[in-house]
């Protein structure tokens, strides 16, 4: 039944990669683009209408605006799950390196920082309305993702995107799109090591990955940006910890010395599968433990993520084992 309204509910995000950039891809023969599962979207074009004070005018009332830059940039926030994961980890890190058939119906998959990066068309439909709405993104490239980990609730990664232009479509792209059938990761089941070891008294962790994206915004008639370069990669993040016993940290800070670092995600239900993020050379900065109460102490230790020139190991490793053959 066709609505008046619209509502997240019944929105219909579409994506896929691009051949040209600024060019959406033909979705006519069907399973062209992906439709994610997303918690949120806020990617979408915008341009504002700038004052224009002037004097002399013979009028105390305000001119016409004149127009802004163009914008179309915006975060999707997506649940990381153990096959749409690697979809994800596509858009931000690049193409994934030859998959593994493991046997048994199951694949290794690797990701490392450093690669170039695909640029996408992401169509935000609302195909229940009276008047149907479709617009389509064009041009968005990754700018990295920041994964919060907790003790609830689910893993949830967050792409911040930059594209190049927006447009107004007058159909769906894509009839019958890439689904993933999904089987969620929970925060419960995540883990953070150091040298192998996991590490204790861990309340909470962030990990921040940026492609240091640098839009070309030179001067154009239609106001749209040339495009999105991906310069440096940086790695930080943080670890909440409790205080107790454990110096594996304290040790690290006082050597000033690198350390390998994982977070992983897993899955009771599939034992084999799983998503790691391995960091080559983490350092830790030294940080206050204030004592707030009677109460636990707890201290928030940030870090920094470098490549392994000695070894010739990339600044992060993202692996992922499932069922899909290959993203």
């Amino acid at each position: 039944m066709a609505k008046q309204r619209a509502v997240g509910a019944d929105v219909v995000i579409l994506i896929c990669a691009e051949a040209a950039y600024g060019v959406a891809p033909d979705g006519a023969a069907t399973g062209v683009y992906t439709r994610p599962a997303l918690k949120s979207s806020g990617l979408g074009g915008s341009q504002p209408l700038e004052g224009d004070a002037l004097i002399n005018t013979g009028n105390a009332d305000d001119s016409d605006p004149s127009l802004g830059a163009f914008d179309a940039s915006g975060s999707l926030v997506a649940p990381l799950d153990a096959r749409g994961a690697g979809f994800w980890l596509t858009m931000a890190l690049g193409a994934e390196d030859a998959p593994v058939d493991e046997g048994g119906g199951e694949f290794s998959h690797t990701w490392t920082s450093g690669k170039d990066l695909k640029s996408y068309a992401v169509q935000t439909a609302h195909p229940k309305l009276t008047t149907p709405k479709y617009r389509t993104v064009l041009g968005a490239k990754a700018g990295g993702f920041s994964l919060p980990m907790q003790r609830n609730g689910r893993a949830l990664m967050t792409i911040p995107m930059t594209g190049q232009s927006e447009v107004k479509d007058v159909a769906i792209h894509d009839a019958a799109p890439k689904v993933f059938v999904r089987r969620p990761f929970d925060n419960a089941g995540g883990s953070v090591k150091i040298g192998g070891v996991a590490l204790a008294n861990v309340i909470g962790a962030t990990l921040d990955f940026s492609n240091g994206l640098d839009p070309a915004l030179t001067i154009r008639a239609d106001n749209f940006i040339d495009g999105v370069d991906e310069t440096q990669r940086v790695l930080t993040g943080s670890l909440n910890l409790r205080l107790g016993t454990d110096h594996t940290i304290d040790d690290l800070i006082d050597a000033e010395g690198a350390a390998v670092v994982e977070f992983a995600l897993a899955l009771k239900a599939a034992p084999t599968w799983k998503l790691a993020f391995s960091m080559a050379r983490v350092f830790f900065e030294l940080s206050k433990k204030p004592v707030d109460g009677p109460g636990g102490i707890q201290a928030t230790v940030n870090f920094r993520t470098a490549y392994d020139d000695i070894n010739d190991i990339a600044m992060l490793t993202a692996t992922l084992f499932n069922d899909v053959a290959a993203y």
